[in-house]
């Protein structure tokens, strides 16, 4: 799990992709063999499912095609030349524990928010 800045402006898909290469890059510094990947995205499900199974080009639209691809490139060089094992997981977004973090109520969140236009 990682946050995400308030202002951070890439496409949610894209900030999941980049999620799994972040975890599969520690999952190889730390030598795993078998991973298990969880995600509450449907779109990334199906592209990691997709090249994990070999099943079918990843397929993404309009101005993110390039950025998708690509990242989807470095998941599969990422897997080839360690030979990591990775099951993925797919779970309701309710059901995330990873993004618990990211429903914290606004009344938490105000001061922060505040300091940060301040600066």
């Amino acid at each position: 799990c990682w946050l995400r800045p308030p202002d951070d402006k890439r496409h949610i898909n894209v900030a999941e992709l980049e999620s799994v290469i972040k975890a599969l890059s520690l999952a190889t510094e730390w030598k795993l063999g078998n991973v298990q990947l969880f995600t509450d995205s449907k779109t990334v499900f199906g592209w990691i499912n997709a090249l994990l199974n070999d099943t079918s080009r990843v397929k993404a639209g309009g101005l993110y095609d390039i950025l998708v691809q690509r990242r989807v490139q470095i998941v599969e060089d990422i897997v080839a030349s360690t030979g990591i094992n990775v099951s993925l997981i797919w779970v309701k977004s309710q059901s995330n524990k990873a993004d618990t973090l990211t429903r914290v109520p606004d009344c938490f969140t105000r001061y922060w928010k505040e300091s940060r236009r301040v600066s």
